[in-house]
């Protein structure tokens, strides 16, 4: 998992057993034909497109943030 996603979601106390990461992709097609439970963005043209297919959140990215810091409690490299 890419490190800045990983870290956010572990801060809320959220563990995932899977993710897909398409980079600058279009994300619509993949996110019908998948059809997840939700879907976490950081661009603005992405989350809304993706907004009409699936419910969808914004997950702002500050690289000040205290979230690109590791967290002890989050293990990295953890395997499904």
């Amino acid at each position: 998992m890419h490190a800045p996603p990983q870290r956010q979601l572990c801060h809320w106390g959220v563990y995932v057993d899977e993710v897909f990461f398409l980079g600058g992709l279009e994300k619509t097609k993949v996110l019908r034909a998948f059809k997840p439970h939700i879907f976490f963005e950081d661009q603005d043209l992405h989350l809304e497109k993706a907004a009409k297919v699936v419910p969808s959140g914004k997950v702002p990215y500050l690289t000040k943030s205290p979230l690109n810091k590791p967290h002890s409690h989050c293990n990295q490299n953890k395997t499904g």
